[in-house]
């Protein structure tokens, strides 16, 4: 993992790299939370790239459920691997989030 687990591309997106969980959630969440703020208010949509995370525990799915705040904004996971795949379809979250290759 790398000392922190969300950087900011320059379009906007939230690159995430290492393990979403207990321990990095919440920077997560503070980095949702600073990239909506920077965003104009009709913006419903919120592009996360998460093909560099290795490992997702619940910690972690919340923030991601978290992020749509009640289903009123899109949240795109872009090029997760397998494992991450997975994890949402077992939980039954992947019919929740735009999944993009």
């Amino acid at each position: 993992m790398t000392d922190e687990l969300v950087t900011r591309g320059e379009d906007g997106i939230l690159r995430l790299d290492g393990d979403l969980d207990a321990h990095s959630a919440p920077e997560l969440d503070r980095a949702v939370e600073s990239a909506l703020a920077d965003r104009p208010a009709d913006t419903d949509r919120l592009v996360l790239d998460v093909g560099a995370v290795h490992f997702v525990d619940s910690s972690g799915l919340r923030s991601l459920v978290a992020a749509r705040q009640g289903g009123e904004r899109t949240v795109v996971l872009r090029s997760p691997n397998r494992g991450f795949r997975r994890i949402l379809e077992i939980t039954g979250l992947d019919s929740e989030f735009v999944v993009e290759e």
